[in-house]
């Protein structure tokens, strides 16, 4: 029904709607953006209902200062839910052309963060860092703090997926996590302390100094366990998703593949919490690999098929995404292809993809995936018997995980190298 009202119309269209003036529907426009930050965070099912709500009503009766939220997040779905790539863009423009009308300066935080969130489904996730920080700071500019807190949340958690140095993303998070507490932020500040946790672990610091109480009252050592006990008790379904995420990306990366496939199978399908998100793309390929790892690893045929059913789902939404314009999923989807071209006994296509993996996360500034495809690589030369590619993807895995500056994960491959190649 809502795509029947707004389609068709082009982004100076929607921009250009005429102005709400009756006040009881500007109070109820103003109730369901309020629903609407609240209902990711404990309700995700409610998001879609009270999005189109919001978009109906700003169409039938005229534009306010909410219906640039409401529209964002109908972007959002467009994108992330119903694939509409296209049409996403079209409404991040008219939002953009909204934003430039009198008296929207106090929501232009809120509509960039939205802005961002949908161009990232069609730009590199590299260049959301720079217009999170422009958003954190127009928020604290026009005292929106909530929006300016998220900001500082999705760039901390994008520094952490884009693959940036660790040393300095474990400043940057230390900072954005102190600055939470201020402000009060509980939910978003165990957010970043995730990313956080995770980037001290692959550096080699296996614990966090942090507060395990929503008070930030009390430091003692913190781990995944208690973040998801704070999340918990709290009630914030987006960051238990989120947690939940970032343990799945570490148990990857330390090719710990049982323990990734119980977690896996715990959690759920995440991809309900994150499906406007960026996360959603790194959920998919992380849950295909991993099944894909499981199913080379099965005994049984029966427990083979099935896994591989499920990893070729989550390539088969890869391939929709790919073919919309998400440059994000190029390098995964050549990873996915190569460990699939594994499990078929395909040594042309497996060391091709393995290549094409390494060479489009490299330019694209991938340092993580860059060297989790050397890695995958050099394991799976060395299951052939061909040393010397082995031998040349190990050590470029070695260096590319240096370079990253996850010198636990360096250690680890320093060892499994000497295991593999006996020296």
């Amino acid at each position: 029904k809502t795509n029947r009202i707004v389609n068709g119309r082009s982004a100076e269209e929607i921009a250009e709607l005429p102005d709400l003036k009756d006040e009881r529907v500007i109070m109820g426009q103003r109730m369901l953006e309020f629903l609407q930050f609240c209902t990711p965070q404990a309700q995700p099912t409610l998001f879609p209902i009270i999005t189109l709500m919001g978009v109906q009503a700003s169409v039938k009766h005229g534009i306010s200062d909410s219906s640039v939220t409401l529209f964002t997040w109908f972007g959002f779905m467009l994108c992330g839910i119903f694939g509409q790539l296209k049409r996403g863009r079209e409404i991040a423009n008219a939002v953009e052309l909204m934003l430039e009308k009198p008296g929207m300066k106090h929501k232009k935080s809120r509509g960039i963060f939205g802005l961002i969130v949908i161009k990232t489904w069609g730009s590199p996730l590299q260049a959301s860092l720079r217009p999170h920080l422009e958003g954190y700071q127009l928020g604290l500019e026009v005292g929106d703090v909530e929006s300016a807190c998220y900001h500082l949340a999705w760039r901390g958690s994008h520094l952490w997926f884009a693959g940036r140095p660790l040393e300095g993303v474990e400043l940057e998070l230390e900072t954005s996590v102190s600055v939470l507490a201020e402000m009060n932020q509980v939910g978003l500040r165990l957010y970043v302390i995730t990313c956080l946790l995770a980037a001290k672990k692959l550096r080699g610091n296996c614990t966090l100094q942090c507060c395990s109480s929503t008070t930030a009252q009390n430091d003692e050592e913190m781990d995944f366990e208690d973040l998801l006990a704070v999340a918990s008790d709290i009630g914030n379904n987006l960051v238990h998703a989120h947690i939940a995420l970032v343990q799945l990306e570490l148990l990857v990366f330390f090719q710990d593949w049982e323990a990734a496939k119980s977690l896996l199978i715990k959690s759920g399908d995440l991809r309900q919490c994150f499906s406007p998100f960026y996360h959603s793309v790194r959920y998919t390929f992380l849950r295909g690999l991993i099944c894909l790892k499981t199913a080379q690893s099965a005994t049984a045929w029966l427990d083979r098929r099935k896994w591989k059913k499920r990893a070729l789902e989550s390539m088969k939404l890869m391939r929709t995404w790919l073919k919309k314009g998400n440059v994000n999923v190029v390098h995964p989807m050549h990873l996915l292809n190569a460990e699939c071209a594994v499990l078929e006994e395909n040594k042309t296509d497996a060391k091709e993809m393995f290549k094409a993996a390494a060479a489009v996360a490299a330019r694209n500034g991938f340092l993580q995936d860059k060297a989790l495809a050397h890695e995958l690589a050099g394991m799976y030369f060395a299951a052939q018997g061909d040393g010397y590619w082995a031998k040349f993807n190990m050590d470029r895995a070695h260096q590319s995980y240096l370079d990253w500056q996850a010198y636990a994960k360096t250690e680890d491959v320093a060892e499994k190298s000497k295991s593999l190649l006996g020296k």
